[in-house]
């Protein structure tokens, strides 16, 4: 029988302690592993982009609200590094978004601006006079045009990739300029080249092939779409269609990552997270995913228009993919998507050792506003394996640069409940969406203080409902994000520590359904963590479920994972499962 696992996931750390999962929150970053900038209620800013200094400081590109280029360096523990710019930031004087960032050898920041422009940075965040003009480079295409992607050649050349338009439609896009931001005449028709896809094309990432040929990553209408050029521009007859594939992989491609071997993999949004690998020919890998393609579903019922999308896609070392972009519940009421993170091994199966969930869910700004839109859209790789994330949260105030870090050795699993010691109730009324629907969970053992951190300075709570049988891996995801006092007599969101345990309450239940949530300390084997909902908001999985059944609760940036079988539900219907743990 398929196993069905419930997981919970809370992010605290308690000091001194070990990460036990890769897709841990990094707690030595920032606070708990996450950074904001700016602080409330200032300017508002985006980041689309990022890159790694070689002590691993982390460079962002982005906007502003007024639509200016703006750059940040953040120092290795989440500060802002003062070396750069004025005080870590550099609002530039060009307009448009940073959507790709790449650092040269020698230090220089080269990040794109408005009207399919590139501008170059000094290492200390002054802008570099000496490139272009004036510090700058437009790729003219007789017609509106946006880039969204950069790639640096080993001899300094600098490729970018966007979209132009030609009249009619628009057109794939590519520009080459020479290490001082001049047109690299030797390519394409003067240091540039469109290629026509039949729709509204866009090309949105690229990579330089050891070869020096081009891969080029983007959508054909709402298609994916890929192109290869020669390093002369010209399309290369051996891959696809006289260089061009077409796909009827649905909806937005977003990155692209190039295997040793030469396969390519593109990863985008579709409702889902999608993930594509290309044969070096051009052709769907068949031993990737199901017949070339992975979709990582994370929908609970089909009436909850919950999406996900991958915006970002890194390769590590030992072959592991891992996407990186956003989850919404589908809960309108509130702001409420967060960062979401997947790692899948070489053949697109998602990799178990990576979270106990499956999926690393983090959200941002639960203290300022009861949520936030929270998105990555880029990720990078530390000198030691660590995955940084970046993007921005918003909410009713504007939005601020988010950026969080990951990492930690594998686990060998978590502590199981003592025989008949934890219990679960599940309602869901007519499988969908009901006032009547209720989850209760309890977990009885022995459990001390330290192990649960502190919830009130800045815990998050996740909850997810995995099919191990792989056919809809996400059945059920709920959050319940941290760092609220409760005042007195107040309705929430928020927690409250006594001397005894630490209480989560909210009174409407908004954003998922959860409320109350206890953590209860205790060395004779009455401890105990306590996780209740109930009502609209509340996302519970299909009914019956496959047995056995587990349930998880872990702390995100912690070791401490808690876990209970249930194999003998004394209630299994389709409205109900009601069981005691193993």
């Amino acid at each position: 029988m398929r196993s069905i696992v419930v997981a919970l996931t809370l992010g605290m750390l308690a000091p001194g302690v070990l990460w036990a999962w890769p897709g841990d929150l990094d707690p030595t970053f920032g606070s708990h592993g996450k950074v904001l900038y700016p602080a409330p209620y200032q300017p508002d800013v985006s980041a689309f982009a990022g890159a790694l200094e070689p002590d691993d400081r982390i460079d962002v590109a982005g906007t502003t609200q007024s639509g200016v280029v703006f750059l940040a360096r953040f120092a290795t523990d989440g500060t802002l590094d003062p070396t750069f710019g004025t005080g870590g930031t550099v609002t530039t004087g060009f307009s448009g978004i940073g959507r790709a960032l790449v650092r040269q050898p020698d230090g220089r920041l080269i990040t794109t601006i408005g009207n399919f422009g590139v501008a170059r940075f000094n290492s200390d965040g002054t802008l570099d006079t000496t490139f272009g003009t004036g510090g700058s480079a437009i790729a003219s295409f007789g017609g509106a045009a946006d880039a969204f992607g950069l790639a640096l050649q080993p001899d300094g050349g600098i490729v970018e990739v966007g979209t132009a338009d030609t009249g009619s439609s628009s057109d794939f896009a590519v520009a080459r300029y020479d290490q001082n931001g001049n047109p690299d005449v030797t390519f394409g028709v003067g240091g540039k080249v469109t290629t026509d896809f039949g729709l509204d094309d866009r090309a949105v990432s690229v990579i330089v092939e050891p070869d020096g040929h081009l891969a080029v990553a983007g959508q054909r209408g709402s298609l994916f779409a890929l192109a290869r050029y020669d390093s002369a521009g010209t399309l290369d007859p051996s891959f696809g269609s006289g260089g061009m594939v077409t796909t009827g992989i649905c909806c937005s491609p977003k990155a692209l990552v190039r295997q040793p071997d030469g396969r390519l993999v593109v990863a985008g949004d579709a409702v889902d997270f999608v993930l594509a690998r290309f044969a070096t020919d051009g052709t769907l890998d068949s031993a990737f995913g199901t017949a070339g393609v992975v979709q990582t579903d994370f929908r609970v019922e089909q009436i909850n228009p919950t999406r996900a999308g991958a915006r970002s896609l890194l390769l590590q070392p030992d072959g592991d993919l891992v996407a990186v972009g956003y989850y919404n519940s589908g809960n309108y009421v509130v702001f409420n998507e967060q960062f979401a993170l997947a790692r899948y091994d070489s053949a697109g199966r998602l990799d178990p050792t990576f979270t106990p969930c499956g999926v690393v869910l983090t959200p941002f700004r639960s203290i300022e506003a009861l949520g936030s839109d929270d998105t990555a859209e880029a990720a990078l790789l530390t000198s030691d394996g660590k995955i940084v994330a970046i993007g921005h949260s918003c909410d009713v105030n504007g939005c601020r640069i988010a950026v969080a870090r990951y990492g930690g050795p594998p686990t060998a699993g978590c502590s199981p409940a003592a025989s008949g010691r934890a219990s679960l109730r599940l309602v869901n009324i007519h499988g969908g969406v009901d006032y009547r629907d209720v989850l209760h969970f309890r977990w009885l053992g022995s459990v001390d203080r330290t192990d649960f951190g502190d919830p009130v300075t800045g815990s998050d709570f996740h909850l997810c409902l995995v099919d191990e049988g792989g056919v809809r891996p996400f059945r059920m995801m709920e959050t319940i994000p941290g760092g609220q006092l409760l005042p007195p007599g107040a309705g929430g969101p928020g927690w409250r520590a006594t001397s005894t345990r630490y209480d989560y309450r909210n009174k409407y239940r908004i954003p998922e359904g959860i409320s109350p949530m206890n953590l209860v300390p205790a060395s004779n084997g009455q401890g105990h963590v306590g996780v209740h909902g109930k009502g609209q908001y509340l996302l519970p999985p299909p009914l019956p479920l496959s047995t056995p059944v587990i349930v998880r609760v872990k702390r995100s940036d912690g070791p401490q994972c808690w876990e209970a079988t249930f194999s003998s539900p004394r209630v299994s219907t389709p409205d109900k499962f009601q069981a005691s743990s193993d």
